[in-house]
């Protein structure tokens, strides 16, 4: 069991066992426990029939969100809000689904992963997220441009680079401590997922 710290004036960030932000994103890197942001698919926590779809997050955006928020070491707790006969809207059971999706080919660089050394990095103009797993670590970015070439800095000896969901080898290589790979030129019908996609360095 674990105790956050919501449930009185002047907890947040002094008590419980686990800090909780709610639509705030409220690491700032100087977090010295768990964390976890709260928040619902639209502007709302319980249903609200006086949202529009602006102001509902897309699914790129929710599924974005949570891979910048475990890249820095929190956990996202996405609330949905079901309508007083208690049905899920189908717009969330829309972003529901489409996160599953893309977990279906991207979980293993999200599930029981850890905060790498560096969280991002800015990759000609695209930002790439990193976690780290076992002997992997994994670097997701948001952004599909065919031949796209990713150069990483810091990075330990390399063994294997792999895109997850593809199953064709990627060309790559060392340049010092530096990694350099290339995505291959695959059409959007080809590609493994949409919204984002993951490098996974061994």
């Amino acid at each position: 069991m674990v105790v956050n710290e919501r449930f009185c004036k002047g907890m947040p960030a002094n008590h419980g066992d686990y800090y909780s932000s709610e639509y705030k994103d409220a690491d700032d890197g100087s977090l010295k426990k768990y964390w976890e942001e709260n928040r619902g698919i639209g502007g709302s926590y319980g249903f609200n029939r006086a949202e529009n779809l602006d102001d509902y997050n897309s699914s790129q955006e929710l599924i974005v969100e949570m891979i910048d928020i475990v890249s820095r070491g929190g956990n996202l707790l996405l609330n949905v809000g079901p309508t007083a006969d208690g049905r899920i809207p189908v717009i969330m059971q829309e972003r529901l689904m489409d996160i599953g999706n893309w977990l279906a080919v991207n979980g293993e660089a999200i599930y029981g992963s850890t905060k790498h050394k560096t969280s991002s990095q800015i990759n000609h103009g695209h930002q790439i997220y990193f976690t780290a797993k076992e002997e992997a670590i994994y670097g997701i970015f948001t952004q599909w441009k065919p031949q796209l070439e990713f150069e990483l800095e810091a990075m330990e000896a390399v063994s294997e680079v792999s895109l997850l969901g593809y199953h064709e080898a990627l060309q790559w290589k060392m340049n010092g401590n530096k990694i350099i790979i290339q995505l291959p030129p695959l059409s959007p019908a080809e590609i493994p997922c949409q919204h984002a996609w993951t490098l996974k360095i061994e």
